[in-house]
């Protein structure tokens, strides 16, 4: 493709003020199409050609939009300055969060700007080396009679200057760090922006956390409306109601389904695709089913985002055996815990090693790094943890242990948060003789 094409493809699509994602929805065709386009590598074929000859030849005021360009991104402005500085000094970020979080969204809105060639591998089906090279020798353009290992992709993208961006690279993840670690090496050029529920853990890496949404932080509707998870939750629902308002009227209820859903953004969007087949009354009130409940109807969306339990089921069968069962362990506690009350809990070896992994992989999240440091799991995923403990028909005997373990602490005068209020000691142990006493499962804590 020549510069002037990839130039009049960026021409047309910044005079209609769309963004890569929107202009691609338009012709039908892939994101990662429009962004080789504009950067050379590719040529539109027939179809897509015509329509963006139509498109360019459109009068501006129909094809622009009645209203400012809204492209769904919310509340992620300090990442997004981050990666693009660190763009700039470094060779390798991954941005990591856990499933359903936005770092896929987060990537493409930074490569929509970068001024050099961008290639998009997405790795969500390899699950090999050679599957992974192949899908990379694709997205770069190579040939691929004359490159088939990392060695030769080394050679290919030497002289290379762009950005290389590895998309959902923890079932691969071993993988993924060999490669990013050849390319880095021998590829100066080369910057390499990754996706993972993981980091690669090599020491040239820049990991970014990619967090939750900010939820609401009054009970005004202007105050409730300046939240990044209900600006979501509003963008999306408009898009299946257009006649859907925040009012006085709805604005405490999806306040309250994003707090429900802990400003997951996958959570929050597939809730607000249910505005259309249920009321926000019956969507809140109905959240503790949300592993079923909330399902896409986006056919084009991919497999392990289009339910919350196809999304946690993802990171869960990547797990080891020994890290399967700690996981499902951990989903009896109901709120935040500490390393030792885990250990009590969880009853084996090598515990304290398997919930630093699980922090890592995003399945838990450390929420202070002092000595006292406490862990908790979102909502969804102690509900996936839950359910599974239950198949095993181990959830009774798990949960007897959490209560001798807090009936214990509390003969001792602390209550697992690293306090020593003997107060606590009388409240805590009241649900954990409940809990030890009944071998009943409840979806949601007492």
């Amino acid at each position: 493709m020549t510069s002037n094409s990839a130039m009049r493809v960026r021409r047309i699509r910044e005079r209609l003020g769309l963004s890569q994602e929107a202009l691609a929805a338009r012709l039908g065709v892939s994101f990662t199409t429009v962004s080789r386009w504009e950067a050379g590598k590719a040529e539109p074929r027939r179809r897509a050609g015509e329509r963006l000859r139509e498109l360019d030849e459109l009068p501006l005021r129909v094809e622009a939009p009645a209203r400012p360009a809204q492209n769904g991104f919310f509340g992620r402005d300090n990442e997004l300055a981050a990666i693009r500085s660190l763009l700039g000094v470094t060779n390798l970020i991954t941005v990591t969060g856990p499933g359903g979080c936005g770092k896929t969204r987060l990537v493409r809105e930074v490569v929509r700007s970068f001024g050099q060639p961008v290639w998009f591998a997405e790795l969500a089906a390899a699950r090999e080396e050679a599957a992974l090279v192949a899908t990379v020798v694709a997205a770069v353009s190579a040939p691929a009679t004359a490159v088939i290992t990392t060695a030769d992709l080394s050679r290919h993208l030497r002289d290379a200057r762009g950005l290389l961006v590895l998309d959902n690279c923890e079932q691969v993840v071993g993988a993924v760090a060999d490669l990013a670690d050849a390319l880095i090496g021998a590829c100066p050029g080369l910057r390499i922006l990754a996706t993972s529920r993981e980091p690669l853990r090599l020491e040239a890496e820049t990991v970014i956390r990619l967090g939750l949404l900010a939820l609401p932080a009054g009970e005004t509707v202007e105050a409730i409306g300046a939240s990044p998870s209900v600006q979501l939750f509003v963008d999306r629902a408009v898009r299946r109601q257009p006649e859907f308002a925040l009012d006085a009227e709805t604005a405490p209820i999806v306040a309250a389904i994003c707090r429900e859903l802990d400003g997951l953004p996958l959570a929050i969007e597939l809730a607000a695709g249910r505005c259309a087949s249920l009321s926000l009354t019956d969507l809140r009130d109905r959240l503790h089913l949300r592993l079923d409940l909330l399902a896409s109807s986006d056919r084009s969306a991919p497999a392990r985002h289009q339910t919350l339990n196809a999304t946690i089921g993802w990171s869960h069968a990547l797990l080891s055996a020994d890290e399967r069962e700690v996981f499902e362990t951990l989903g009896v506690f109901a709120g935040a815990f500490r390393l030792d009350a885990a250990e009590a809990v969880c009853a084996g070896p090598r515990v304290a090693r398997v919930v630093a992994d699980l922090v890592d992989r995003s399945l838990l999240q450390l929420q202070e790094t002092t000595s006292a440091g406490r862990y908790l799991m979102l909502d969804a995923v102690r509900i996936f943890a839950r359910e599974c403990l239950v198949a095993r028909g181990v959830f009774a005997a798990a949960s007897r242990r959490h209560a001798e373990f807090y009936l214990a602490l509390g003969d001792r005068g602390g209550d697992g948060t690293g306090r020593s209020k003997r107060a606590s000691a009388t409240t805590y142990p009241t649900s954990a003789r409940r809990c030890a006493s009944s071998s009943t499962h409840r979806t949601r804590p007492p």
